[in-house]
């Protein structure tokens, strides 16, 4: 504190500046941190489960087509139509194996891992049913390609889409979950920056206040004492307690104060002198016109002896 209050009034300023300075700087960069956690939550959000759900919507619905052409190629009659048929199976087949492969790439979690591991398993119990109904349909054994179709390719059919719902399941729940989480981070963040925007300004005001008092209180006296100085008052203390421009103003005034008192003191002691001198002055004088008086008195007993005497001559001749 001493040495805070030592330093020079500019100096008190720019530190005041500079804390306000040093806490919007504080303030802005923790808000920057912030948009940036809720940045990267809302990038991994969309990376890691809004891709990945729209990227098992469209195996779902891959799926789900080949299914359907897989049954249509059964009840086809044209071998040219069972051809497209199972071009068109194998071509959504490899766009199933291509986001597979993609949706694999996004996994985070063991347990998503895992769930992604018995989709892999139930897709290579379907493949080969698959490719024997079509197989049978090609060789024109409805019949059988229906058994397999409602026997084991259904069930293993089913395996499949249960993996594969359960996999979007999964998705939905977690990216439920961390939207959740990054809802509270936003939220949290939103009170820490309230809660530090409310102590920087408390702290700003505070350090002005401190800054101004400490700049107003020493002009405030020198203020009080020049007005008693103006009116001949030097009955005061005025003490520097600090050694800025402010302290230095007020030791001149106090050294000024103390030659005013020395220099009233001086006077004093001349008036005291010169009374003193014209008291002395005043007895003389009337010494002396006291002695004029004697000697009067004097001179006229001399000149009425000299007259008697010479009236005595005067009767002797």
């Amino acid at each position: 504190m001493k040495r805070f209050s030592d330093l020079k009034i500019r100096a008190k300023l720019l530190s005041g500046f500079m804390l306000v300075t040093l806490i919007a700087a504080a303030i802005g960069i923790m808000g920057i941190q912030r948009i940036k956690q809720v940045d990267n939550s809302m990038n991994e959000l969309y990376a890691s489960y809004t891709v990945p759900i729209a990227q098992m919507g469209q195996i779902a619905r891959d799926f789900l087509n080949v299914r359907i052409v897989v049954r249509d190629a059964v009840t086809e009659k044209e071998p040219a139509a069972m051809r497209q048929s199972v071009e068109k199976v194998r071509a959504l087949t490899a766009n199933i194996d291509k986001v597979s492969t993609e949706f694999e790439k996004t996994i985070r979690s063991d347990r998503m891992k895992d769930a992604f591991k018995k989709f892999m398993e139930t897709r290579a119990e379907y493949g080969p049913q698959r490719d024997r109904i079509l197989e049978l349909t090609l060789a024109n054994n409805n019949s059988e390609a229906v058994k397999v179709m409602t026997g084991p390719g259904a069930r293993a059919a089913k395996a499949e889409q249960e993996a594969i719902d359960k996999i979007c399941e999964m998705k939905i729940e977690d990216g439920s979950k961390m939207s959740d989480d990054t809802s509270a981070m936003v939220a949290s963040s939103v009170r820490s920056m309230i809660a530090l925007l409310i102590a920087g300004i408390i702290v700003a005001i505070g350090a002005g206040l401190f800054v101004s008092k400490m700049i107003g209180d020493p002009m405030k006296l020198m203020a009080e004492a020049a007005n008693k100085i103006a009116i001949g008052d030097l009955n005061l203390d005025v003490k520097a307690e600090s050694k800025d421009e402010i302290g230095d103003v007020m030791r001149s005034m106090e050294k000024m104060v103390q030659n005013l008192t020395r220099f009233a003191t001086d006077v004093q002691t001349a008036a005291n002198m010169v009374a003193t001198g014209s008291e002395q002055v005043n007895s003389t004088a009337q010494s002396l016109a006291q002695g004029s008086t004697e000697q009067a008195s004097s001179i006229e007993e001399v000149s009425s002896s000299m007259e008697e005497m010479n009236s005595t001559v005067k009767q002797n001749a």
